[in-house]
């Protein structure tokens, strides 16, 4: 399909692996109240973001959409 194509034309390359560090503190964002409405999921792609200084995600998943300073850009 053409999205998977040109979805992975944009990404290669830019693929972040999730390490330990994301993985704790994607358990530590778990615990904050404010982020009670993110999947694990979320808690994940969020602590990758959150320590790699990335503010700007491409996804059709609401959830982020609610957390201050980050940036939804939604697929077509």
């Amino acid at each position: 399909m053409q999205v998977f194509d040109l979805f992975s034309a944009i990404m290669d390359g830019a693929v972040l692996p999730i390490r330990h560090p994301d993985v704790s503190l994607a358990r530590k964002l778990s615990e904050e109240e404010t982020h009670a409405h993110l999947s694990p999921r979320d808690f994940v792609h969020l602590a990758v973001m959150l320590n790699n200084d990335i503010s700007c995600i491409v996804t059709a998943d609401q959830g982020l959409a609610r957390v201050p300073g980050i940036k939804i850009i939604y697929p077509r």
